[in-house]
């Protein structure tokens, strides 16, 4: 996943951003721009704080006369910033493969395209009152954070961190599956408008507000880290041993096909093109079709399928409610003619067994003459 990438560069940018600021310097709103640029090289979504960004710098600027006259020089650093790092990998990659636009912003405007309007503004409520559900230890501080920032007029580059917050709700409008990785750029900045109120509590003379505040962050690191144990402690016991068995069913030229592409990297196999751009949403969306997946397994002569078909890896995520979908069937079940794949799957292919990977249960098909029709027949 990119997305540790995306969120890495975007708290960058905002981090040159607010020293350009501060310091008036106009190269540090271009590494702004830059970051901002690879940011979005990792995730589209990027698009969002970077605009989130320049709108702040318009207001800020304009309601403020002394500011007034850096208000093109700094846009325009960062403006160019990142236009220069996108432009220059897309033109690379343009020039490797010409049809990189239509699998990359043509990949995402389809995605939940036959949904229709009052479908996708109900799915994304639904998805972000339980984002914010799942952050309410963090979004009370923050709350009180804006009220605290916009009661006090002289501080407006806090102002940044509260349209960065209220952009969240842009994504009602977006007909794409929402998971709660694409708005982690937010919960930062929860994160920082919260520490307004601490500040404020720790400023006090009397001990109450100090010992409050001591508690409210000994609360907010546990509830914190308390994912992060429990994710630690877990231990993946199968993979290996998928992994030795695709190995001993297959050659190092062989070519295999997953509902994930980890399997290939880890047993070090070939896959079919296709498979590089295998997800749930390109899956679900219809850009993936059965027809395809049949191409490329004849044209490429794919030795060996697994198929995730049921079962789900107990695996903690008590905060998303994707549960379900990140880690139970998703990928080629949800195929809008699945029907047709998996007939040609079993004419073809003879099924060898199940294989239990940490709850996920894989169907293995190998090509040979021989058939086997009893597995779904």
């Amino acid at each position: 996943m990119p997305d540790c990438y995306f969120v890495f560069f975007a708290i960058l940018a905002i981090y040159f951003f607010i020293n350009g600021y501060h310091k008036n310097n106009r190269i540090l709103f271009l590494l702004s721009g830059l970051s901002f640029g690879l940011s979005f090289l990792f995730k589209l979504i990027a698009i969002f704080p970077f605009v989130i960004c320049l709108i702040s710098l318009f207001y800020i600027t304009l309601s403020n006369a002394r500011l007034r006259q850096n208000l093109f020089i700094w846009n325009g650093s960062i403006g160019f910033g990142f236009l220069l790092v996108t432009g220059v990998v897309s033109f690379i990659f343009y020039s490797i493969s010409p049809d990189l636009f239509q699998q990359t912003i043509g990949h995402h405007l389809n995605l939940g395209k036959h949904l229709s309007a009052i479908e996708i503004i109900k799915k994304n409520l639904y998805f972000l009152h339980s984002y914010l559900k799942c952050y309410l230890f963090l979004l009370i501080p923050a709350i009180l954070g804006i009220l605290r920032c916009l009661a006090k007029k002289d501080d407006n580059l806090r102002l940044i961190f509260v349209f960065l917050v209220l952009s969240i709700f842009l994504f009602i409008g977006m007909s794409r599956e929402l998971y709660f990785r694409h708005l982690m750029y937010a919960v930062f900045s929860f994160v920082i408008l919260g520490s307004a109120v601490f500040v404020y509590l720790f400023q006090q003379r009397k001990r109450i507000f100090q010992l409050t505040a001591i508690f409210l962050l000994s609360m907010l690191c546990y509830k914190c880290v308390e994912m992060d144990l429990s994710v630690l402690f877990k231990r993946d016991n199968s993979t290996g041993a998928l992994v030795n068995y695709i190995k001993n069913k297959t050659q190092e030229n062989d070519y295999i096909l997953s509902d994930y592409a980890g399997l290939n990297f880890y047993s070090q196999r070939y896959g079919p093109p296709i498979a590089a751009r295998l997800c749930g949403t390109s899956v679900k969306s219809g850009q993936i079709k059965a027809s395809d997946l049949i191409k490329e397994l004849n044209e490429y002569g794919v030795r060996l399928i697994l198929l995730h078909m049921e079962g789900t890896v107990n695996f903690p995520m008590e905060c998303s409610i994707r549960n379900q979908l990140a880690f139970g069937p998703h990928h080629l079940i949800n195929l809008r003619d699945y029907g047709k794949f998996i007939d040609y799957v079993t004419k073809n292919y003879t099924y060898i067994k199940d294989f239990d990977r940490e709850g996920q249960i894989f169907k293995i098909f190998i090509k040979t003459p021989a058939n086997n029709y009893n597995v779904f027949h």
